[in-house]
């Protein structure tokens, strides 16, 4: 009886992940057929992989195609790297989180951040103006295909007054990353890409680096979402976005990551509660953490970042109590910085659109495209993720 009931429970489960693995394959195919995914794909659950695909390609120019273990820029999801590093250097006893960064910072310094601590970097809550945030000081400082250097790259900042007092507001800030990437080298003795590498070593991460690995599969950025549209985006030098969006992943890596990052091989188990706890509220109903966001759906708690470059734009989704992750990245965005927000709007509501297929519930999908469509009447239809389709 006990290996019947086994052998029963083996087959709904995979019946059910064959139901989900459909659905999220149509959902998937769908876009991909209206150019609105060149990219990748996972979805797993209990680290079982239940889906896994690639779409589009990393070189339109020599149709090469996206595969599962394509490298791509991953944005702001760098974020909860060099959170991790510096949480690392805590953890060694060579940082202290409520101290000045002035204390860390050496030749960086400046007399107005005194009051500002490793906290409030790590929180998005120094005050400090933010590179490629629109409204703060900073809009003519534009990434290059040059390397710029780090003293450089801070001190476009450096002598700016704070937009708000230190610790008494959130602003989502890359400025504040680049400071901690700053620490990490002050602290450590090492380049910030040194002593990333050594981290990603440590927890078996073979595809991940602060900027580009030549001697891997990369996706190229591009533009545009029609064939008409598509054209090969700039490679802005990775220095640029040092600390908070420099490096580069695959999905298998990623859901590795995530894997370790949830484990007791990850940091001391005060400083693994720090990572994800709920440090400020940032808006909606949801908190930030230590480059990780905190949000509460339908009574669930998930764990999310999101990221995005010119040509880039990626989301990571984590679901602690039913262990689903969906990861999604593409190397397909909007040109213009004002609409690059729509792009991560989009990617972020399709990776919700899988959890909720992983959750038993149906999803609205768009229309499969064929040499003979169906008699479809003439006009704009919107879809999921404020996508319109114009007839």
């Amino acid at each position: 009886m006990k290996l019947s009931t086994a052998i029963l429970f083996l087959i709904f489960t995979y019946c059910l992940f064959g139901q989900r693995n459909q659905a999220i394959t149509h959902l998937m195919d769908t876009y991909a057929q209206h150019n609105r995914l060149s990219g990748v794909a996972l979805v797993q659950q209990d680290n079982a992989i239940i889906f896994a695909e690639a779409y589009g390609c990393a070189n339109y120019e020599n149709s090469t195609l996206n595969e599962v273990p394509t490298i791509f820029n991953i944005g702001s999801i760098s974020k909860q790297f060099t959170a991790a590093a510096i949480l690392h250097l805590v953890q060694e006893g060579k940082i202290d989180l409520s101290l000045s960064i002035n204390s860390y910072l050496g030749k960086y310094s400046a007399k107005h951040w005194k009051k500002i601590s490793v906290h409030h970097l790590l929180s998005h809550t120094s005050g400090i103006p933010s590179l490629l945030q629109s409204g703060q000081g900073l809009d003519d400082v534009f990434p290059e295909e040059r390397a710029v250097s780090l003293a450089e790259l801070i001190g476009y900042f450096r002598d700016l007054k704070l937009i708000s007092k230190s610790g008494k507001k959130y602003n989502y800030n890359n400025s504040g990353y680049v400071l901690l990437a700053a620490i990490i080298e002050e602290i450590s003795g090492q380049s910030y890409g040194d002593f990333m590498k050594g981290l990603f070593e440590q927890y078996g991460l073979e595809s991940t680096s602060h900027g580009i690995n030549e001697n891997q599969d990369l996706a190229f950025p591009y533009y545009g979402y029609t064939e008409s549209q598509r054209k090969l985006a700039p490679k802005y030098h990775p220095s640029w976005f040092i600390g908070a969006g420099s490096i580069y992943s695959s999905i298998t890596d990623l859901a590795k990551w995530n894997q370790t990052i949830h484990s007791d091989t990850f940091l001391n188990a005060d400083l693994r509660k720090r990572y994800f706890q709920k440090h400020e509220e940032s808006d909606n109903g949801r908190y930030y953490a230590y480059g990780w966001e905190i949000m509460e759906r339908e009574d669930k708690t998930c764990i999310h970042h999101d990221g995005t470059t010119f040509g880039y734009t990626c989301d990571l989704l984590y679901e602690p109590t039913t262990k689903i992750l969906s990861i999604i990245l593409t190397n397909q965005t909007h040109e213009s910085l004002y609409e690059l927000g729509k792009s991560e709007a989009f990617v972020r509501a399709t990776n919700l659109e899988l959890m909720q297929i992983m959750q038993g519930k149906n999803v609205e999908t768009l229309p499969v495209l064929s040499n003979h469509p169906p008699n479809i009447q003439e006009g704009v239809y919107t879809f999921t993720g404020n996508y319109q389709l114009e007839i």
